[in-house]
């Protein structure tokens, strides 16, 4: 849960730092408690902007839900494959969670430090969810050969390697001084698309090798989460498409990228909620159905 506190530590503390350099009048139902650049988390006049919030809400708790479940539930999954899903979980919960937040980081109006941070946590916290997608294919694939799970050592070395590994580190490392961060440059987009997209790919793959001789145990959850990641794939082609040719044709302003980046980041957190975490949460919460099919497979066996 540290990316998700952080996440929305460094926001809290940017909105109290920010009020005394804007003076403007708050628009209308923001009232006098948020100051810009943060006005429009709930300006009444962008209806997008509330939409976006209720939503980012929405799956904010369902997140923190499935979490609390998780941890309250955790002394009852004896089994060690069964408890080796839940770290990948946990941290895949926790990086939905910090998805939330980053979205409403999209909404507000540009600043240099605000454009700095999410940058650097859209990289990370994308990281975090596929690398979550990437070990649950390798956990599945071993566990369905009659092998042991990677470890959660493996996993969190995994997550630190592709979250440092990730393009926007590099390039705001070495972005000249004149060039702010709120400046997204064609390269930019290219290269953390690019990486995302890669990540994604090869969740899938190892999603679609895990259901290949795969046992009936583990072939439900091995299908969900290869569904996630073609989903997710699929998301990110169709932003990635609107990005480059749908506001060109549209004729929308350069700061509908922000908008859309908003949807996508809440529609990645929405996906991986509904497609990933639940399922496999109720499945690793159901040991009597799971001693049932067990006894159902060791029946026909014998026929």
């Amino acid at each position: 849960m540290a990316p998700s506190i952080n996440l929305f530590t460094f926001l809290v503390l940017s909105l109290v730092g920010g009020s005394s350099s804007w003076d403007e009048a708050s628009p209308c139902g923001s009232g006098s408690i948020l100051t810009r650049p943060y006005t429009a988390l709930c300006e009444l006049d962008a209806v997008w902007g509330l939409v976006v919030v209720v939503a980012a809400a929405a799956a904010a708790l369902a997140s923190l839900i499935l979490l609390l479940v998780v941890l309250c539930r955790l002394r009852k999954i004896t089994e060690a494959e069964e408890r080796s899903g839940v770290a990948p979980l946990l941290l895949l919960l926790a990086a939905i969670f910090g998805l939330c937040g980053l979205s409403l980081g999209y909404i507000a109006e540009h600043q240099e430090s605000l454009c700095f941070a999410r940058r650097v946590l859209r990289g990370v916290l994308l990281a975090v969810c596929n690398t979550c997608l990437v070990f649950q294919g390798l956990r599945l694939r071993r566990l369905g050969q009659g092998a042991h799970s990677p470890s959660t050592g493996q996993l969190m070395g995994l997550a630190v390697a592709l979250a440092v590994l990730d393009p926007e580190w590099i390039l705001l490392a070495t972005m000249s001084t004149c060039q702010p961060a709120c400046d997204y440059q064609p390269l930019d987009f290219a290269l953390a698309t690019t990486y995302v997209l890669v990540l994604l790919l090869a969740a899938l793959v190892g999603a679609a090798c895990s259901l290949w001789r795969q046992q009936p145990r583990w072939r439900c959850r091995t299908t969900w989460l290869l569904i996630t990641c073609l989903a997710s794939v699929l998301l990110w082609v169709a932003w990635i498409t609107f990005c480059l040719y749908g506001n060109a044709a549209l004729g929308l302003p350069p700061t509908w990228d922000n908008r859309v980046q908003a949807v996508v980041l809440l529609a990645q957190a929405w996906l991986l909620i509904l497609l990933h975490a639940a399922p496999e949460l109720h499945a690793t919460l159901r040991p009597a159905s799971r001693m049932r099919e067990a006894s159902l497979e060791e029946g026909l066996s014998h026929l």
